[in-house]
């Protein structure tokens, strides 16, 4: 399991806002706000082990190395408040994510991803979509579906309620 962040160096802070510079301005423009950069760090010799990942996120990650040997990807995370989401800027693109009271969390990206919800899973994945403002429109869209029909969604949108909801997501997912 991943470990999880926030970081508090400026140089990294700004490697990170470089980085994800025009994802950072797409979801401005849709009323995002700048929540903290985060570190997902993998285990000890993680570098060694996912070596060929290493290989294609050259370049399209924010890669940070960590002792012993731990590999670490730097993000972006951004809030909105209407609805609550918190989107995360990656290498692939940007995902969405929204949790609510029952513990189920939607979550709508840009991009195509492998990992598929486990059956009878609490996670809500929607198909992946061209551009980030559909990814955010039809999330926002689902969000407000939820709500008519009962569910709460919840209103927390610290760093703290970003890796709860990135946990949940790695516990209930599957790459089979």
């Amino acid at each position: 399991m991943a470990e999880y962040a926030e970081i508090t160096d400026p140089q990294l802070q700004e490697r990170v806002r470089a980085r994800y510079r025009n994802e950072i301005a797409v979801l401005r423009s849709l009323g995002f706000r700048q929540l903290a950069c985060g570190l997902e760090a993998l285990g000890p010799y993680s570098v060694i082990l996912r070596f060929p990942i290493l290989l294609l996120a050259y370049g399209r990650e924010v890669l940070v190395f960590l002792r012993p040997l731990r590999l670490a990807v730097a993000n972006a995370l951004l809030f909105h408040t209407e609805p609550h989401a918190i989107a995360l800027c990656m290498g692939m693109g940007v995902k969405i994510y929204s949790a609510f009271e029952d513990r189920t969390v939607l979550i709508s990206s840009s991009f195509e991803t492998h990992l598929k919800p486990r059956p009878g899973s609490s996670i809500v994945r929607l198909s992946a979509f061209p551009s980030i403002e559909k990814a955010w429109e039809v999330h926002r869209d689902q969000v407000s579906a939820r709500v008519a029909q009962g569910n709460v969604a919840l209103t927390e949108v610290a760093f703290r309620d970003y890796v709860a909801m990135s946990r949940q997501e790695e516990d209930l997912a599957q790459d089979r």
